[in-house]
């Protein structure tokens, strides 16, 4: 298996930007994540991390929430195909380092599938853009979902044994 992740934080503002309809706006994105911890937090007192990862919305009454948390938690998802297939069959890596080195990690998935070592032209990748006219997050809703997000990301490196998973740059 070949899993590719993102910082949870990036890909939470980028799926935002991706699927909302209306107006795009940091602030209303910032309520959104506000919500959404609070409705986890509310989830995680009655059930566990995999229930509520699983349940896909922590409110259930706000099933429209274009902030979805629960993607982010990557590690609860990981660690069910650990049940069924051992370690060496994952190759997992981190968007961040795909994109600042496409031949670099295309070489080292195909020495993960066994392949040959063949020359990779460095091609343009066509990059989803999202909306245009997007402005970035607000800086306090991403020191709110660094910190949220961040026993998750201690226990992905952990799993993974692989402190690159902690994001910190």
């Amino acid at each position: 298996m070949i899993i590719i992740l993102r910082n949870p934080v990036a890909r939470l503002y980028s799926d935002y930007t991706y699927i909302s309809t209306g107006i795009l706006s940091p602030e209303r994105f910032h309520q959104e994540v506000l919500a959404e911890i609070s409705a986890f937090r509310d989830c995680i007192r009655y059930h566990d991390i995999r229930f509520c990862v699983y349940h896909n919305s922590f409110n259930e009454s706000d099933v429209s929430s274009t902030a979805r948390l629960h993607n982010g938690f990557y590690a609860s998802f990981i660690e069910e195909y650990m049940k069924c297939f051992p370690r060496d069959q994952f190759h997992i890596l981190r968007l961040e380092d795909y994109s600042e080195n496409k031949v670099e990690e295309m070489r080292k998935i195909f020495q993960f599938l066994n392949l040959r070592d063949v020359e990779v032209p460095h091609t343009k990748t066509r990059r989803n853009k999202g909306r245009k006219n997007t402005r970035d997050m607000l800086p306090e809703t991403r020191n709110v979902l660094t910190k949220f997000y961040q026993p998750y990301t201690d226990h992905l490196a952990d799993l993974l044994r692989d402190e690159r998973f902690l994001w910190l740059q």
